[in-house]
């Protein structure tokens, strides 16, 4: 697998390390109990806080911005600032932040853990090592609303990216030690056997994970490829179909699947995942292109949606919606963002979120006969009747001869 290659499943596809086990400390406050704040700080603060947890990173960091004007000595903004910036993908900004809140408050709990997060995505990865031990030196002292195991399996991850492979070992066998259940450590540690090719070590670790996450699809990619390389094809078919079930992009496993098939001599069936398989990893090296350009420009909201389109095109639907998040966190009122973000929750089943969505639009612009549709066909099949009804009849209010509408209300009638 090319480097290039091996970026674009780690970026895009979330399933090398972030959805393995890459942790944060949150949203907290404090711990210096005496320091009391300016009381509109404090406000500013907590409406901050509020659009953060609603992906709304623009309107926090204008909040957090305007709260550090009225109390710039408090600890507190500067940590907000930097788990916003953060989000934002403004690396270098959020380490000042977070050193900021350091600076006023050495004590303050879950920066040097979060400090080490944003080291290792800006690839600093010694750096994130001293923040990760920093932090699991003070762990029992800071109680931060995250575990040992967190650190731990952090650090693992950044001596893998460093090649010290006995020190990752070390770090998810340490993991393993204090939480038994920690599926990632298992399939993390997997990898590292698979890697020095001791399969059924490795494929050991890989079931036990899958035991404890029974329904991730990246782990029946790993369980199912180490069975390709053990030659028991049956299995290998069964875990790398349920992974397509799931992620129909992952061109791996529509690789590994094709290779399998033609071993078993279903060399017509494997074929059809071999050209598949070809078709995804060259529109993969499109998107990660596009990835790293809105990284190296994260304040551009059109090069975030570009990518969510891009990455809905190959129907990535998860990562598309998260990218579509980061794209409405620099425009929150975008029109267009919110209709193709409503598409998307309605693609993967989340129709809740969509009417919301449309109503937003509708907010805004009640003049939109294209989202009243969108709207009523979405709560149509929701079984919201009365409100669908209420949605067809304002699009034939614009267009009265719409045979759509008229054919859902005689219908709904």
């Amino acid at each position: 697998m090319s480097i290039r290659i091996r970026k674009a499943i780690v970026l895009c596809t979330g399933i090398l390390v972030f959805a393995l086990g890459f942790q944060y400390c949150m949203d907290h406050t404090s711990s210096e109990q005496t320091y009391q704040p300016d009381s509109k700080a404090a406000s500013l603060l907590q409406q901050s806080r509020e659009a953060f947890r609603k992906f709304d990173y623009k309107s926090a960091l204008l909040l957090a911005d305007s709260a550090e004007h009225y109390d710039p000595d408090w600890p507190d903004v500067h940590y907000v600032r930097g788990l916003i910036l953060d989000k934002l993908s403004q690396l270098e900004a959020s380490r000042e932040a977070y050193q900021a809140a350091l600076t006023r408050e050495p004590d303050f709990p879950g920066v040097r853990f979060n400090l080490g997060n944003v080291m290792y995505r800006d690839k600093q990865y010694r750096d994130a090592l001293q923040y990760y031990q920093q932090a699991l030196d003070r762990y029992d002292r800071e109680k931060a609303g995250f575990r040992a195991a967190d650190i731990l399996l952090n650090m693992g991850m950044a001596y893998d990216q460093l090649g010290v492979r006995d020190s990752a070992v070390w770090a998810y066998e340490r993991v393993m030690a204090v939480d038994d259940s920690c599926a990632s450590a298992y399939m993390l540690l997997a990898r590292e056997y698979q890697n020095d090719g001791e399969i059924n070590k490795a494929l050991e670790l890989a079931r036990t994970a899958l035991e404890l996450r029974p329904d991730d699809p990246n782990y029946h990619y790993t369980v199912g490829s180490l069975y390709y390389q053990l030659g028991e094809f049956e299995r290998a078919v069964r875990h790398l179909s349920t992974t397509l079930s799931q992620h129909s992009w992952d061109y791996r496993a529509h690789h590994t699947l094709g290779q399998t098939l033609m071993r078993m001599g279903r060399e017509e069936d494997g074929q059809k995942f071999l050209v598949r398989a070809d078709t995804l990893r060259n529109r993969l090296s499109d998107i990660v292109a596009l990835e790293q350009e809105a990284l190296d420009k994260p304040n551009n909201m059109m090069l975030w949606a570009n990518l969510g389109r891009e990455l809905a095109r190959i129907g990535n639907d998860p990562e598309a919606i998260r990218v579509m998040h980061r794209a409405l966190a620099l425009d929150p009122g975008n029109i267009a963002l919110l209709n193709n973000l409503a598409y998307l929750e309605i693609r993967t089943g989340d129709t809740t979120r969509a009417i919301r969505r449309f109503r937003t639009i509708l907010k805004q612009d009640p003049s939109r006969t294209g989202i009243w549709s969108n709207l009523a066909v979405t709560l149509t099949r929701a079984g919201s009747l009365k409100a669908a009804r209420h949605a067809w009849e304002q699009v034939l209010k614009a267009y009265p001869d719409d045979s759509l509408a008229l054919a859902y209300l005689k219908k709904l009638r």
